[in-house]
């Protein structure tokens, strides 16, 4: 009995132990805290560039759009007003009407996919962006010399822009720079009346417009010395994109928000 006695009081004994939190030693923790916050600023890095890129390649297709057929598909404020005034001139065409609605459209189809309105680790970033590629190389390869090529372009653009990315309390609207420019101006505002937290924001929508207008130029360069490429890099770009989004999301988006 005495034995028995013995081994119950160990065996609880044991299960006490093991029941109490770990603890781990300062070192071990420090090193965790190190890794820790060595992976949210690659992350951060990473997804960064991604939506930098993701600006720049918007202002390439605008760009491409405007050279090719002198109409600017990435933001509306100036078709708009360009609608107002061909509704009183009578000269509307069905053109600009349909470019408009189908930016609409493809806002309406981010909204259905992505309503909760927050950006987390989803494979269908990078689905949707492959999928952006598969379009514009089916019409850049059949629609290349003509306008119907900017109605999908429109559609793809408004469906990108309301992909409601989140940079820490930043959000970037990548497909035009009005709203960026906006941003910046407020925020250089706030730094110079002395809220010196804000000055991340200077740099982040600094370089988020700076993104827009590299893409330009590079289409404006394509367009001179290579006019078949115009609307077949974009293509490529978004499916690299999309496949970065894809592998990289647990990695880069994870930490998004912190």
């Amino acid at each position: 009995m005495g034995s028995i006695h013995s081994q119950n009081k160990k065996n609880t004994t044991v299960l006490m132990e093991l029941s109490q939190p770990l603890q781990d030693s300062p070192e071990a923790l420090s090193s965790f805290d190190q890794l820790d916050t060595y992976e949210r600023q690659m992350a951060s890095k990473r997804l960064k560039l991604w939506a930098y890129t993701l600006t720049a390649l918007s202002g390439y297709v605008n760009v491409s759009a405007i050279l090719r057929f002198s109409r600017g598909v990435s933001h509306h404020t100036g078709n708009s007003s360009q609608l107002a005034i061909d509704l009183i001139s009578g000269h509307l065409s069905s053109e600009l009407p349909a470019i408009i609605l189908l930016y609409v459209t493809g806002a309406i189809i981010s909204g259905l996919l992505f309503s909760d309105r927050e950006f987390r680790p989803r494979r269908r970033y990078g689905l949707l962006l492959a999928s952006m590629a598969l379009i514009y190389l089916t019409f850049d390869l059949f629609l290349d010399e003509t306008p119907v090529i900017l109605l999908p372009i429109a559609l793809l653009l408004g469906l990108q822009n309301a992909f409601f990315i989140h940079y820490r309390q930043a959000l970037l609207r990548s497909t035009h720079v009005t709203g960026t420019l906006t941003d910046l101006g407020f925020a250089l505002g706030c730094v110079l009346r002395g809220h010196h937290e804000e000055s991340w924001k200077v740099w982040f929508y600094g370089r988020s417009y700076l993104s827009f207008v590299s893409g330009g130029c590079i289409a404006a360069l394509i367009q001179t010395h290579a006019p078949g490429l115009l609307f077949r890099l974009p293509a490529l770009f978004y499916f690299i994109l999309g496949a970065y989004a894809y592998l990289f999301r647990q990695k880069f988006l994870h930490h998004w928000h912190h």
